[in-house]
């Protein structure tokens, strides 16, 4: 049987109790306390193996740090302890400070643990403070720098999972899973990959661009006729003679070595590549229905957390809306005979067309007054005996 677990949670849950045991740090009484709050978070539904192992070495930590019985802490006691790691002033091992995230992290470990074991009046009094890690813009990568990424790994295996990375955008854990019977070689070259392992949805995806490096990797697998077999193997087999699934360690070590090479002043890690192809795929004028469905998250998710799109995404659709592909073009423009402005329609702006009306009635005005001016002139004149002036003769006034 081949192991698809790519987080070893098995062997980390057995390593992360064998240290607890062992360690001089934790008191004896706190050993238990941490063991019968596993027992409880065993028996929670819908919590994964990876959780449990996330509690269980945050518990480690604050029972080496902490001078009492978990069981008989009050809040003063926990509230020293989170704010000395909010502080600083309480280091790793290495000597370095916990990061605020470390610190949130610790505070929400004491709040479920106080929760579980039913003190839920101290549980209640623990503040967590939310952080969350925001990955901008100019950190997501362009797509010439995604389809370089396979080129700059010289191992198949590496460039095959590389490219569906890039290409796809998947979930680590999903790309990592995939057995030989989920890749389907379609009849133009492409390659179609179904996810059977996602924890949101199973969905299939396809390969276009990075579709030769999947080829050529599932054409030279080492056990080419096992459909259960991980299409990303670890080197090393199991007891039972088989390959288990490439760690997630050895899946990121194959990112940082490659992405190295070209990739400067952006983050990576193999999440930063969900980002890049979610936003690219939007970008390219991908619907977003079909954005979600491909990545297998929500279309309210992608708008909060995944798009990354920029002021001058907006500027290029209006253009593409336009017939337009470049800043430099410019639209047939309908612009008016008198003053140049742009038109909507006709051949004369509201502006110019006002003032020559405004300008016609000036003109009419002024004649209708000449015209009552001679009339009155004439009438003076005839009062005084002057009957042989006509209107021509008058000066024009």
């Amino acid at each position: 049987m081949n192991n698809l677990d790519i987080h070893r949670r098995e062997k980390i849950y057995n390593r992360g109790l064998s240290l607890i045991e062992n360690s001089k740090q934790i008191s004896r009484k706190n050993k238990d306390n941490i063991y019968a709050f596993v027992d409880k978070l065993q028996k929670q539904p819908n919590l994964s193996l990876s959780r449990i192992n996330i509690y269980l070495f945050r518990l480690s930590v604050i029972c080496k740090n902490i001078e009492k019985d978990l069981s008989q802490c009050n809040f003063n006691d926990v509230q020293n302890l989170i704010d000395k790691m909010r502080s600083g002033e309480m280091k790793k091992q290495n000597g370095e400070p916990y990061s605020k995230r470390s610190a949130e992290n610790i505070a929400q470990t004491f709040k479920r643990y106080y929760n579980l074991m039913g003190n839920k009046r101290l549980a209640k009094k623990i503040k967590v403070h939310k952080i969350r890690t925001k990955i901008d813009a100019a950190d997501v990568w362009t797509d010439k720098e995604r389809k370089l990424l396979p080129s700059y790994s010289q191992n198949p295996m590496q460039r095959a999972f590389l490219g569906i990375m890039a290409e796809c955008g998947t979930r680590c854990e999903e790309a990592g899973t995939l057995r030989l019977k989920d890749i389907t070689i379609l009849d133009n070259g492409h390659v179609k990959i179904f996810i059977s392992r996602s924890k949101t949805v199973q969905r299939e995806n396809f390969l276009i661009w990075s579709a030769t490096d999947l080829r050529l990797w599932y054409d030279m697998h080492p056990h080419r006729d096992s459909p259960d077999c991980p299409v990303f193997i670890s080197p090393q087999k199991n007891e039972n003679g088989n390959h288990n699934c490439m760690s997630y360690n050895g899946l990121v070590k194959w990112l940082k070595e490659a992405a190295s090479n070209f990739i400067k002043n952006k983050p990576v890690h193999l999440h930063i590549l969900r980002h890049t192809s979610i936003t690219l795929d939007l970008r390219a004028g991908i619907p977003i229905s079909i954005v979600s469905k491909k990545h297998g998250v929500s279309i309210s998710e992608i708008e909060r957390t995944y798009s990354h799109l920029v002021s001058d995404d907006i500027y290029n659709e209006q253009l593409k809306v336009n017939g337009l592909t470049k800043k430099q073009e410019q639209p047939t423009l309908n612009r008016c005979k008198s003053c140049g402005s742009v038109l909507a329609i006709g051949d004369e702006c509201g502006i110019c067309k006002k003032m020559k009306q405004d300008q016609q009635l000036h003109y009419e005005r002024i004649k209708l007054e000449n015209e009552k001016l001679t009339e009155k002139i004439l009438g003076i004149l005839a009062k005084h005996g002057v009957m042989s002036v006509s209107k021509n003769e008058l000066p024009n006034i």
